[in-house]
């Protein structure tokens, strides 16, 4: 039976209209239902062993990572209703960091009650120590009598390797007897083909019994290759013990 030329019209648009949503449908399939696993689908998938972390992943599982550890927490006077503290915290993973964690320190009175605090964050590298300066800290005629530090959990934690050691402070010498008392070292870059970019450093002097006695914050400015520069930390009066011992710590730069 012959089809008429209006049947054939019809057949055609209808196999259009069959095509058109039979795309649709290859489309979507690919799109909602045939994807890669990625590390940013929200998903846990692949080899991941979390959502979008472990396996090949840029980032490191919480549940896989030891949390970065407080070492110590210092509260120490800066002269009359000034004072300052520094905290110690290390990321003992080998190849994971840690970054932006948030924190914490608040003085507390004999009463136990909180007069100051100051917050920040710090990225801390894999595998190392670093001490966190609060800066100065106002009090007045309020006495504190001891400092609590705090941290939250990192806000991620990156797969890398431990960086190189870029900076190496050298030739450090205490001068307790100065007045003001100071602190001098020589911060020099490693590399001998970058010049580093500005960054700060922080001074600590340790008594015989190796508590920290002073602390203090300097800016390290960029520094070219195989170069050095002369950074100094100054404190406002003598310190209640003699320190013996120095460490000079600039902040890794990634």
């Amino acid at each position: 039976m012959a089809i008429s030329w209006r049947q054939r019209r019809q057949l055609f648009y209808t196999s259009l209209v069959v095509l058109f949503f039979l795309c649709i449908a290859v489309i979507v399939y690919f799109v909602y239902f045939n994807r890669q696993p990625t590390c940013r689908d929200g998903l846990q998938n692949g080899i991941e062993t979390g959502v979008d972390c472990g396996g090949i992943c840029p980032l490191a599982c919480r549940e896989a990572v030891v949390q970065p550890i407080v070492r110590y927490e210092r509260l120490l006077p800066i002269d009359t209703g000034f004072w300052t503290a520094v905290a110690s915290v290390e990321n003992p993973n080998a190849n994971v960091g840690a970054r932006n964690i948030a924190y914490i320190f608040k003085v507390y009175d004999a009463r136990g009650a909180a007069i100051a605090e100051r917050r920040g964050t710090i990225s801390i590298p894999p595998q190392t120590v670093l001490p966190i300066f609060s800066g100065v800290i106002p009090l007045g005629d309020s006495v504190p009598v001891r400092v609590g530090f705090t941290m939250e959990e990192p806000e991620s934690y990156p797969v890398m390797q431990a960086l190189p050691v870029v900076f190496i402070p050298r030739e450090t010498k205490i001068n307790a007897t100065d007045v003001p008392p100071s602190l001098q070292s020589k911060i020099f870059n490693t590399s001998t083909v970058y010049q580093t970019k500005q960054t700060t450093a922080v001074g600590l002097l340790f008594d015989e019994k190796n508590n920290v006695v002073g602390v203090s914050q300097t800016i390290v400015p960029p520094i070219s290759p195989s170069g050095s520069v002369d950074v100094s930390f100054v404190w406002r009066k003598a310190f209640a013990s003699t320190p013996v011992r120095a460490e000079v710590v600039p902040y890794p730069l990634w």
